[in-house]
């Protein structure tokens, strides 16, 4: 059973549409990962006791910028607009096509930009203010 849900299982078994739970020997597992030099820094984000509540809304908005993708950072961001052999930072070339520009990371050619939008601003939005949590499909 998922954490919090005993109530529901409970409910449904009573109405007959669930067996009884039993142990099968699998479980789930859902984590995040940080950086050691984030955790060291921080280490109150090992745990999600660090992540959660009002008292730690700030702290994520302001740690967890927003992904932006390769054609956004090269129109908006980039002071050379990513022009080849211009030095930047982040990456070397403007995207080639559609593909590219939508992704978040090219190996050897875009290595990936966070910035702080609107979401982020507690001063703005105190009460609804975010960070953001990169998320990885399954197949990867």
């Amino acid at each position: 059973l998922w954490s919090g849900q005993r109530k529901n299982w409970d409910d449904a078994r009573r109405e007959g549409v669930v067996e009884p739970a039993e142990g099968n020997g699998q479980f789930g597992k859902y984590d995040w990962t940080v950086p050691r030099w984030v955790a060291e820094e921080d280490p109150t984000l090992l745990s999600f006791y660090g992540l959660r509540g009002e008292e730690n809304r700030r702290k994520l908005a302001d740690r967890f910028k927003r992904p932006t993708n390769w054609r956004e950072y090269c129109e908006e961001m980039s002071e050379t607009k990513c022009e080849p052999g211009s030095g930047d930072e982040f990456a070397v070339r403007p995207p080639e096509n559609d593909e590219e520009g939508n992704s978040y990371f090219v190996e050897d050619a875009f290595r990936g930009y966070f910035r702080a939008t609107d979401k982020n601003d507690c001063d703005a939005d105190p009460a609804g203010c975010t960070g953001h949590f990169v998320d990885r499909s399954c197949d990867s």
